[in-house]
């Protein structure tokens, strides 16, 4: 696990978020960094919104059903809200 994961997970855990929910917005930021094949850290709003329009407007024929993938952006939005977040005070 890498130092930046470990303090997001940190970060989230004093907020007394849910062990589901920690563990859906790591997924999020994970697949956040593999769309674009880098680290999050060095990226921003325009990675973030290009990212969210991939999950909702991009067919994918392996992927749930539009209102999943709806459900999945949202929740990109918290988890990289909360990301962000973490950047800023441990970077």
């Amino acid at each position: 696990m890498t130092q930046l994961r470990q303090r997001m997970i940190e970060d989230m855990q004093l907020r007394k978020y849910s062990k589901v929910t920690v563990r859906r917005y790591v997924e999020c930021v994970a697949a956040f960094a593999r769309f674009f094949g880098r680290c999050p850290s060095g990226m921003g709003p325009e990675e973030i919104r290009a990212f969210q329009v991939h999950l909702v407007f991009e067919p994918r024929h392996d992927a749930p059903h539009p209102p999943v993938r709806s459900l999945h952006a949202k929740n990109l939005v918290g988890a990289l809200h909360d990301f962000c977040s973490t950047l800023t005070c441990h970077v």
